[in-house]
């Protein structure tokens, strides 16, 4: 939408059609904080809502920011809302501030979360994050192989998303080899390898952690740099 590439009506239709294909999936955005001068007290369907932000902010730039405890990747508050986003453990937030959304699904549905959010630290560039994740890919192979850890469950692959037409397909091509390696990784973490020591179990969790850590700025860094920026 930013890139003036779509219509709010056809961005809804995308996000509902994105997980099962049909578009039956509802979506709507809550502003509590009438952030957008939108009713506080109700929800309004997305499309709505991506039109006023079309229209009181066309030509801002988004980054999709995936915090966990101890990492909040370019969050800079205010506190309610880190928290927040630490919950869902995804945020859609303005560059320049003022303006985050949070997914919550609620049910079948997905309710968006409008929150006032500082203007964020822009995730690495896509070429950045994909030489990250290659090396921390061969660091892995290389010590897991000293462990000789039990290989686990191979992942018949992961689930991606489509970016759209403004983003230029070595950003797709990172996101999908990120998210695969990211299933990888929980397929690690969910196995047990009883044969190992408990200082090779630590090194074993600590490599599948800080892999899986990468994939997912990976994935910030495909979805935040668009080729029309």
């Amino acid at each position: 939408m930013a890139a003036g590439l779509i219509s709010a009506p056809q961005a809804e239709y995308a996000l509902r059609t994105s997980s099962n294909g049909t578009p039956g999936r509802p979506h709507h955005a809550v502003d509590e904080q009438e952030l957008l001068g939108l009713a506080s007290d109700t929800g309004s369907p997305v499309r709505i809502v991506l039109a006023r932000v079309a229209a009181v902010m066309p030509t801002q730039r988004w980054v999709l920011l995936l915090p966990r405890p101890g990492r909040l990747r370019g969050l800079r508050g205010p506190v309610p809302t880190n928290r927040l986003a630490l919950e869902c453990g995804a945020i859609v937030v303005a560059r320049d501030g003022g303006l985050a959304w949070l997914p919550r699904p609620v049910g079948p549905a997905m309710q968006w979360q409008l929150v006032a959010a500082q203007r964020p630290i822009p995730p690495s560039t896509p070429g950045e994050a994909a030489r990250a994740l290659n090396e921390q890919v061969l660091d892995a192979a290389r010590e897991l192989g000293r462990l000789d850890a039990p290989a686990g469950r191979r992942p018949e692959g992961a689930t991606s998303i489509t970016l759209g037409p403004a983003y230029p397909a070595a950003n797709q091509e990172l996101l999908d080899r990120a998210l695969l390696w990211r299933e990888a990784c929980r397929a690690g973490l969910d196995a047990s390898p009883a044969s190992l020591h408990s200082h090779a179990v630590l090194a074993r969790e600590t490599q599948l952690r800080t892999l899986e850590g990468l994939c997912e700025d990976a994935v910030s860094a495909a979805a935040s740099w668009p080729h029309h920026h």
